[in-house]
């Protein structure tokens, strides 16, 4: 749990084709998601179990120098997959290596 209203990190995918998550994880009472994607490669987020079952086809789509906010409720309230038997998380793949993606967590006193 985040003491802080919001905070900032970001995820770097060094290789294109490896879905990598955040450097700093969601903390469970974040409820929005802020992401930009300052680079000229199309970045691509998915909140899945492991990395090995992040999907290109079914992720949220960031253009180039695009921005997107995801509500996502709070831990308690976010749907699981399953996959792995570990608890879903925010993973971020790009078409370009060395991609940096810019990360806000919005939260909120609730997990």
């Amino acid at each position: 749990i985040s003491l802080k209203p919001f905070e900032g990190t970001i995820a770097l995918v060094v290789a294109a084709g490896t879905a990598v998550m955040p450097t700093l994880a969601v903390p469970d009472n974040c409820h929005t998601l802020l992401i930009l994607n300052p680079s000229q490669a199309t970045v691509y987020a998915a909140w899945c179990a492991i990395a090995a079952s992040f999907v290109i086809a079914t992720a949220v789509v960031i253009p180039p120098g695009g921005a997107i906010s995801l509500a996502i409720g709070p831990k308690s309230k976010r749907p699981q997959t399953g996959i792995g038997a570990q608890a879903d998380r925010l993973f971020f793949d790009a078409t370009a290596n060395g991609t940096s993606v810019k990360i806000t967590y919005v939260n909120g006193i609730e997990s």
